[in-house]
């Protein structure tokens, strides 16, 4: 069975080869660029606004934030999942009559693209480091939670996706909910501004959802934003979150498989 799975790691890492040129475009030309935009942006809103911190952030630490989130980003992409076209073609009927779990072999190819893309961004990422001199968090508790707080949110974002693709069951047609669904995500995990930079009340509802795990408490952490109390508290949440979304993503897989079978799949 293992090695099923590795097979399936394999194949990715093949897929990634036949778009190598997409893929390292990703890597060393959008990434970068997304680098150097950000820098010249808050240097710009900084200076307009005459501050010295936003939300908690001085202009280096938003810096080294914005360039750490579009890092991650290549770990943690909210996307729609590949399920959602597999129960629209009929590529699941066959992986159901396979010895291995769909879902499991939907997770290895996943993690592995990922992983894959956010390895090659690493030199980039390296290079702006020394290039802008941006203080490397070295508190050993807050790396292990942000390391932590990273696998539970590969997970979380892994089980969120794959219940919006289960909504196809249902109704074939989803893939506007998809987007639109994405675009909330990234908006409230931080992708694009610190929540702490938002009004108060824009923070309440955030601790109220799941989705600052995914991308604002784990660079958080590791910028050193919260005490190591506040840290440990914001993972055991997330963590919280992330045992729902899979119990959900469970129920929804069990329910839509009667739908499937019964129409056929």
């Amino acid at each position: 069975m293992i090695k099923k799975y590795l097979a399936f790691a394999r194949t990715s890492i093949k897929e990634l080869n036949e778009y190598k040129a997409e893929f390292l475009a990703s890597a060393f030309f959008v990434y970068p660029i997304t680098i150097i935009v950000s820098i010249i942006v808050w240097r710009l809103v900084y200076s307009n606004l005459g501050v010295d911190s936003l939300g908690g952030f001085t202009l280096n630490e938003i810096i080294f934030y914005s360039i750490l989130v579009a890092f991650i980003e290549k770990l943690i992409r909210i996307k729609v999942s590949r399920t959602s076209k597999d129960i629209q073609s009929g590529i699941l009927s066959r992986d159901l009559c396979r010895p291995y779990s769909h879902n499991i072999k939907r997770f290895i190819q996943d993690i592995t693209k990922k992983g894959t893309n956010t390895l090659f961004a690493l030199i980039p990422l390296i290079i702006a480091i020394i290039i802008l001199k941006l203080q490397i968090p070295k508190d050993p508790i807050n790396i292990i939670l942000t390391i932590l707080a990273l696998i539970n949110a590969i997970i979380l974002v892994f089980a969120i996706v794959q219940i919006m693709a289960y909504i196809t069951f249902w109704f074939k047609a989803n893939f506007g909910f998809g987007i639109m669904m994405s675009i909330i995500m990234d908006f409230m995990s931080g992708r694009t501004l610190p929540i702490s930079i938002f009004p108060s009340w824009f923070q309440t509802i955030s601790n109220f959802l799941p989705f600052q795990s995914l991308k604002y408490i784990p660079v958080s952490i590791l910028l050193n934003k919260f005490t190591h109390i506040q840290a440990l508290e914001y993972l055991l949440i997330g963590i919280a979150w992330t045992i729902l979304f899979i119990f959900i993503a469970k129920f929804m897989w069990k329910k839509g498989l009667k739908e499937y079978e019964a129409q056929g799949g």
